[in-house]
């Protein structure tokens, strides 16, 4: 018997904002489901056909509250929205 198992769309967004961790609560707790909420968040707005712009307009919208008003680097954030797409696409 064999299994195969892969995983989720919003699993692979949280491991990358877990790499990522822009509000430093990863690093701080060690938890691997901090961003949960806000890869389900992003992985529901965002289709693998997405553009770089919609996928960094998802980002930000989830990551708000999260942020607590900071200002994002736009040049990190273009960058992860190319990482989160490679991540979806395959």
């Amino acid at each position: 018997m064999k299994i195969k198992m892969s995983l989720t769309k919003a699993e692979k967004i949280m491991a990358l904002l877990n790499q990522w961790d822009p509000a430093g609560e990863y690093k701080s707790s060690g938890d691997y489901r901090v961003y949960s909420f806000e890869a389900e968040t992003i992985a529901d707005s965002i289709r693998t056909n997405s553009s770089v712009v919609s996928v960094e307009k998802a980002i930000r919208e989830a990551m708000e509250v999260v942020m607590e008003g900071k200002a994002f680097d736009d040049n990190e954030l273009h960058q992860m929205a190319g990482y989160i797409l490679a991540a979806i696409k395959r």
